[in-house]
């Protein structure tokens, strides 16, 4: 294939790949557009430039057969390419911080992944002849037909349970996780591994069930992790706020005691002064009086 006709087919691929994402992450993490109308038309064509920038290096490592490359260095080269091309997207579209831009791309990737696996776990060896009209239709209607609306039903059956609350709301507070976000970026490098060691290994039975499996096997593990931060968080948080209230408790009292000694300090001033004033003769001339009021105090 010309260089050209690589550019416009990854355009339409990685259009129609875009437009997707944006469909999830407003579906999934409820976000909403805050642009106006001319800032918009700047979101579009920002937009446009990432996935015509993205298609030119896709073609150009097919060309230049970077994507032959051993142990799929060059495959994961151009994800992460993707994956920062959608998180910029999502940047600039959604106005929201980058942190939490790249997580919810890290989630879209493992939901494409795994929903493409499973897809090929249920429909083995499928096979395409791009050269037929008609086999050319079928793949894109299994590319951008079948997939998508696997995806986008693993999108509402997550919504629908506690999991859903809880990405959302790590993926929301991702600027104070940089350790699992450093870890969940590792992640197109380890399913690219399991991938190459399944096909290093030879017949292990169904490879795409079995990469399925274990993709589904990584996932829940991220999350535990996630859910465990999130909960050693909340229990430092706890803490922290017991401490404080005990801290205020210690200071008041500290400030109470102050002042006790001071009014003590005071009234003995004042008690010492009238038994003087009692001793020469003024308040009924009896010292006696005042003098055990000041003792006892």
């Amino acid at each position: 294939m010309r260089f050209i006709e690589l550019v416009y087919g990854n355009i339409f691929s990685i259009l129609l790949s875009t437009v997707l994402n944006i469909l999830m992450v407003s579906v999934f993490l409820k976000w909403r557009f805050l642009h106006g109308r001319l800032c918009f038309c700047r979101t579009i064509l920002f937009i446009i430039t990432l996935i015509i920038m993205e298609a030119v290096i896709g073609a150009a490592f097919y060309i230049f057969g970077i994507f032959s490359w051993k142990y799929n260095i060059g495959t994961i080269l151009m994800e992460y390419i993707i994956l920062a091309g959608n998180m910029f997207t999502l940047w600039r579209l959604y106005d929201k911080p980058l942190q939490s831009s790249w997580m919810a791309t890290i989630f879209l990737s493992m939901i494409d992944t795994f929903t493409t696996e499973l897809v090929n776990a249920f429909i083995p060896d499928v096979f395409f002849r791009l050269d037929d009209l008609k086999e050319r239709l079928l793949y894109f209607f299994y590319l951008w037909g079948i997939i998508p609306v696997i995806e986008i039903l693993v999108i509402f059956l997550c919504n629908r349970v506690s999991m859903g609350r809880v990405i959302r709301h790590w993926i929301d507070m991702a600027n104070l996780h940089f350790k699992s976000i450093a870890l969940l970026s590792l992640y197109p490098v380890l399913i690219k591994g399991i991938q190459l060691l399944i096909q290093t290994l030879g017949k292990v039975g169904d490879k795409n069930a079995i990469i399925s499996l274990m993709m589904l096997f990584i996932i829940y593990i991220f999350f535990m992790y996630i859910r465990h931060e999130e909960l050693q968080k909340q229990k430092l948080e706890i803490q922290q706020v017991s401490l404080q209230q005990q801290n205020s408790y210690i200071e008041n009292l500290e400030n109470l005691q102050k002042e006790m000694r001071r009014f003590r300090h005071d009234y003995k001033n004042m008690m010492s002064g009238m038994y003087l004033q009692a001793k020469e003769g003024g308040y009924g001339s009896n010292p006696e009086f005042y003098s055990g009021y000041d003792c006892k105090f």
